[in-house]
Parts: C-alpha cells; sequence; structure tokens
C-alpha cells in the first residue's frame, strides 16, 4: 500500500504554471512504495479528476507531470511548458539519479588514517542488540568473508535493521559504514560505538571500555534518527 499524503494547494502555484494563469484550485495527492508510483489530481471547479498509476520506480516524474498535459488539453488551456516530459520531467529525473548517486556514496565525514578500532582483534565486544524506544533496534553480530588482500577469511561485523541487513565496514576508531540496499537504491551511513561515557573524558574511540552504545549518521527519510542514542541490552 502506498502512503500517501494529501496537499491542498491554492493559486498561483510555481510547478503549475497553467494554474497561475486560469486562476482556479487544484487538490492533488500522490504517493509511492517500492517499484509503482500514484497521483490523482482533482479540478473541483472544472468538474475534473486525473488519476495516474504506473509501474516505475519512485524516481519518476511521469505521475507529476502527465495530469498537466492531459489538464491543458481537456481544459483547453493555454501552453505555458513546451513539452512537460522532455523538459519537465527528464531534466528533474537526470537530477534525482545524480543525488541518488552521491547518496550510494554515502555523506562521510573524512577518514582518519591509521586509526584501528578498539576492539579489533575481538570482535565480540560489539556484538548484540542496541535499541531506542522510537527507533526500534540494531543487531550486530559476526560473521566471516574471504579478505581481498590476502584471500584468508576474516571475521566481519554485520547489522540488521528492519529489512536492512549487511556487513560492517571499518571506517576509524569505532566507526563503521553500513550500506543500505534498498530495492530502488543504496545508501551508506557510519554507524558509532561507544561506551558509557566517563566525566571529564572525550575520547573517538572506547579507550578499551566496554560498548555499551551505537549512534547512526543521518538516513534519507530518517529524519532525527541521528540524534538518538541506541543502548545495548
Amino acid at each position: 500500500m502506498p502512503s500517501f499524503v494529501l496537499f491542498i494547494f491554492t493559486n498561483p502555484i510555481p510547478f503549475h504554471p497553467f494554474i497561475f494563469i486560469t486562476f482556479f484550485s487544484i487538490t492533488a495527492t500522490d504517493g509511492a512504495t517500492s517499484g509503482f508510483t500514484a497521483d490523482l489530481s482533482m479540478f473541483p471547479d472544472r468538474d475534473l479528476v486525473i488519476a495516474c498509476t504506473s509501474n516505475i520506480a519512485m524516481v519518476t516524474q511521469m505521475n507529476d507531470n502527465l495530469p498537466n498535459i492531459i489538464a491543458e488539453t481537456v481544459l483547453d488551456l493555454p501552453k505555458t511548458v513546451g513539452d512537460w516530459i522532455e523538459d519537465v520531467a527528464v531534466p528533474a529525473v537526470k537530477e534525482l539519479y545524480k543525488n541518488i548517486a552521491l547518496t550510494a556514496q554515502g555523506f562521510l565525514p573524512p577518514k582518519v588514517p591509521n586509526k584501528p578500532a578498539s576492539f579489533a582483534n575481538n570482535l565480540k565486544a560489539y556484538v548484540g542488540e542496541y535499541s531506542d524506544p522510537l527507533w526500534g533496534s540494531f543487531e550486530i553480530g559476526i560473521t566471516k568473508e574471504k579478505d581481498s588482500a590476502t584471500g584468508k577469511e576474516k571475521e566481519v561485523l554485520t547489522f540488521k535493521y528492519n529489512d536492512f541487513n549487511s556487513t560492517l565496514e571499518h571506517y576509524h576508531y569505532d566507526a563503521f559504514v553500513a550500506t543500505f540496499n534498498d530495492v530502488l537504491f543504496m545508501f551508506r551511513a557510519l554507524i558509532t560505538f561507544s561506551p558509557d561515557p566517563v566525566p571529564g573524558k572525550h575520547s573517538k574511540s572506547s579507550g578499551g571500555l566496554p560498548i555499551k552504545r551505537l549512534q547512526i549518521q543521518e538516513l534519507p527519510a530518517g529524519d532525527g534518527i541521528s540524534k538518538s542514542v541506541f543502548e545495548k541490552k
């Protein structure tokens, strides 16, 4: 089921130029879920309703702009854009894919070289369930994978959060990169482990103290998650 948000627009509307000219209202709602999108536009003053559905990923701009083409034709409105698809939708989609590529790389802070994890030789120190009342739980585990440099098996950390699960790549200190593979796009974020805070002491590593907390860099559509501290059970 797509999740819908209802928007009530009043004229003039910058991204619907024909409304600026004709001065009538439009009520529109759109929704999307993995793999398909839906859009409903209603013109109550003109007895026109336009519904668009498509089996296309969320990055499509087809549903946003096709109602404009239909409304201009059905309501005999003057053209305000040369081509809603070529001139508006296509450039918007290119920009979206550019942003998706940046997100896949991750908006990571500068890496500090030669700063190993506090428990690089004892990854079990990080293993466990870390919970937050609002955001739920991260499950940290261990698996084995082949080292690309030596060809030998090595232990690596793994994470599971809702339907996301992957290995954790050490970045610096007690920070690891988590890769979130969505059906539409991939993004990376930094997960940082820390002990209970020690009064008067501030350090980027645990200093050998037991790992008790987990924090994660802000995620797409995860507004505020970076401010939460996930406590180890």
